[in-house]
């Protein structure tokens, strides 16, 4: 059994995020993009942060970069100050003001997406043919059902490390099973497409009025932390599935 810290920060006034990021990095901060990336790339990294601190300790210093090459936009971490990585993953999302990361000992991919209707042109451009038809057979509303079932592609992809190597209508990602007895839910899925056969992986989504949640990882006895005042603040309980 392997353990996965989930750690929240709401996104707030950029220059006071980006100050704490570059104190607790000791490193500057690239500062590009408008005031809301920017923001939102400064609480995904603080939360990230937290979560490894809650994981590993905090007795080493740690940057965040994002990875070039293959692995293009994939959370990074280094120790300080020699630049070693760490054999961690981290992965970071941001929806409506608020940012979550997850610091795992296993490959893991985690992603947030708004609850929202994103029409139907959102659904072919994001789908092979037939995915979500298999993801609303599993869900009496068909808003959450594409959203859940987004959140869980873009985790997904994560977990495969191919940064933009993959196209979304070239991946199927495909529920074999929805257990709504726990909160958060569980899953288990199938994964097509990714170029080389895949486990089985297991699931995880958090739902809420504005938002849901996925988690993936191989490890189908995964250990999912959240520290006091995290994730159940924004979640509580319920799944909503």
């Amino acid at each position: 059994m392997s353990t996965c810290v989930l750690a929240t920060r709401v996104v707030t006034e950029v220059d006071a995020l980006e100050r704490e990021l570059a104190e607790l990095e000791q490193r500057p901060v690239f500062a590009r993009g408008t005031v809301k990336r920017r923001g939102e790339h400064a609480a995904g990294r603080l939360a990230a942060h937290h979560a490894l601190t809650l994981l590993r300790g905090a007795g080493e210093r740690r940057a965040i970069l994002t990875a070039e090459g293959p692995e293009q936009g994939r959370p990074r971490v280094i120790q300080l100050p020699h630049g070693q990585d760490l054999d961690v993953t981290v992965s970071i999302t941001h929806a409506d003001g608020l940012a979550v990361a997850l610091a795992c000992e296993v490959a893991a991919g985690l992603d947030l997406v708004t609850l929202e209707d994103h029409g139907e042109a959102f659904a072919r451009e994001a789908f092979a043919p037939g995915e979500l038809a298999a993801w609303r057979g599993l869900f009496s509303h068909d808003v959450l059902a594409t959203c859940a079932a987004f959140a869980f592609k873009e985790s997904v992809l994560k977990w495969l490390r191919v940064g933009m190597g993959l196209s979304l209508q070239g991946l199927r990602v495909l529920p074999r099973s929805l257990d709504r007895r726990t909160a958060p839910s569980t899953l288990r899925l199938d994964v097509e497409g990714a170029g080389t056969p895949c486990p089985e992986l297991a699931g995880w989504l958090w739902t809420e009025h504005t938002r849901v949640l996925a988690l993936v990882s191989e490890d189908h006895r995964l250990r999912i932390l959240e520290p006091a005042g995290g994730l159940r603040g924004y979640f509580g309980s319920a799944t909503g599935a």
